[in-house]
Parts: C-alpha cells; structure tokens; sequence
C-alpha cells in the first residue's frame, strides 16, 4: 500500500507533478480508508461501501499502490514552473494537510526549500511573496516534529543569498532592516548545527550591503572558522567530480554569493570556490551560479518587454 524506500528518476514537470499528485491524494485519504482504496484484495470490499469522492463526487475507485517520491520529484516540479503563481498555489495547498500527516511533512529536505527559494529569487522575481509562505508554512513543519528542513546551512543561508541579491537587483538600502530580518529568519531555524561557517560570512555581507552594523550573531553561528570540501580534479574519476559538484552545489552558490557581496572574504572561500570550478571544468558543467543569475536577466528582459498598461481616464478627466 505505502512504500518508504521508493525512489524514481523522471524525465518531465508534468510526470513529478502527477507522481506527487498521487501522494498528496493518498496523505489526504483517512487512515481507516486506506486499505480498502489501495489494497487489490480490498476492491470488491470498497466498491460495495459505496464511497464518494467529496473532490469528483463519484463513487471512489481502488487507486495503485502509492510510494513516496524521490527527493528529485519535488525538485523537478520546482524547474518546471512557468510562474511564481503557479510555484506559490502548489505550494499553499500543504496548509490543508495536518500536521499529524508525518510522511507528507518528513519528505521535504531544505534543498527543496532553497530551490523554491532560488526559483523566486531568479527566475521569477518573487522571493518576497514565497518567503513569507515559507515562514507560514514552517509551524507546520515544528507541529509534525520536522526539524531538518530549516537548517542553518542551506534554509537560514540561503535566504541571506536570495535577499542580498534581491536587494541588488532592486537597489534596496535599507539598513534599518537588517537586524530585524535576521531575528525574524532566524527565529525560523530548528535545526541549529552551523557547519560550514558560511552563516556568519553572509550576515556580514548583507550588513556591509546594508551600510548596517550587527551588534550580535545568531547562537547557532558557533563555526568560528570556514569549513568546505575540496577535491583533487585531477585525480578523481568522472563519477567522484559529480558526486563532489551535486554534494557542494549549495555551497558554491552561497560562497559565489559572499564573494560577490562580502567586504572581505575568508581565503578558503577564494579556494573553495577555485576548485568548484576547477571540477566543473573538468567535468564539462554549466556553472549554476552564473546560469541563475542568466536566469534573472532573461526575466528583467521580459518584463522589461512586456507591455505597459494604458493608464485609464480619471473621472474629472472624462
């Protein structure tokens, strides 16, 4: 009926998209219903019980066995969106399932978080909007016992990422926001193990953005030295460098991000960041910072084509 060690690579948007479909119609199905709508041996059982859908309004059909999507589903879901609405309405349908649902809450890692966040930040120009549905949704995340997700690593660093760039591609100074923005985010963390030191490097990066000045750091920014993973390109296989790339992609695109912003940078993040090319080189990569931030200048060229609404008559002018 319900499988935890299933996982399926997909080939498109509309695939994950039905794939989760499936799952979320199965975490909304009532405990004491499941086995007779997704158990075979139980089909002649629910079709006598006579249940309607209350979606379709037609007599319930025994439904496939349901196994939980792999982590690249979510994922793949997040590239195929064509718009922020369209990122933003999938997501707001989780505020309909409960907390108690610890299988649906469990699937999401923070690395969907951050491509959620990436998405709006980049490609759609909407981090404002899918911030705050994050921070409504992650209650419901503590409420199912959820913790990793909003880790400082990747959830608490990467908001710093997409905001400082944000911040630039709207060329908002404002430093009376900072302290209060890094209380509010920070507040959100549950997962508090900083383990890079890369926490630390972007405050200091949205503060001197900012012209700002931050009196005191989180608690969970306890990593008083930078820590990344560096791999010898030359000697590694071809499948060493894509296990290195995929495992420290966050990494780089935050490390780009303080050299992009920071005063001043740690030398290891200099190296860190060498490197990280350096395998991508060797490994025939399109570096993913530089192609998100092709990303945003595809979008400001949209819009910036797009065209203008004819202001209307006021009614004096009539």
């Amino acid at each position: 009926m319900y499988s935890r060690v299933f996982t399926r690579s997909v080939s498109s948007g509309v695939e994950s998209r039905q794939i989760f479909d499936d799952f979320l119609r199965f975490v909304k199905t009532p405990k004491n219903l499941r086995p007779f709508i997704y158990r075979k041996k139980n089909a002649n059982k629910l079709l006598a019980m006579d249940l309607i859908d209350p979606e379709t309004k037609r007599p319930i059909q025994p439904r496939e066995p349901v196994h939980v999507p792999g982590a690249s589903v979510y994922n793949d879901i997040i590239f195929n969106t064509s718009s922020a609405q369209e990122l933003e309405s999938f997501m707001r349908e989780w505020r309909n399932i409960t907390p108690r649902r610890k299988e649906f809450w469990g699937y999401f890692n923070s690395t969907h978080l951050q491509n959620a966040l990436l998405a709006s930040t980049f490609r759609f120009d909407s981090l404002r909007s899918t911030l705050n549905l994050l921070y409504q949704l992650q209650p419901f995340f503590v409420k199912s016992k959820q913790m990793d997700a909003f880790d400082v690593d990747v959830w608490f660093n990467s908001v710093l990422m997409c905001q400082l760039h944000r911040n630039e591609f709207k060329n908002v100074k404002d430093s009376s926001m900072v302290a209060s923005g890094l209380k509010k985010l920070s507040s959100t963390v549950t997962k508090k193990e900083d383990t890079t030191g890369l926490a630390k490097e972007l405050i200091g990066a949205l503060a001197h953005q900012q012209g700002a000045t931050v009196e005191k750091l989180p608690r969970f920014c306890k990593t008083s030295e930078v820590i990344l993973q560096s791999i010898d390109v030359q000697q590694a296989s071809a499948s060493q460098l894509n296990v290195y790339l995929a495992k420290n992609r966050s990494n780089y695109l935050l490390s780009r991000t303080i050299l992009r912003y920071g005063s001043s940078s740690p030398v290891e993040v200099s190296k860190f960041v060498e490197n990280y090319q350096l395998a991508l080189k060797q490994a025939d990569k399109t570096d993913p910072y530089d192609r998100y931030l092709s990303f945003y200048e595809k979008c400001k060229n949209e819009k910036e084509s797009e065209p203008q609404e004819e202001e209307q008559p006021k009614e004096e002018d009539k």
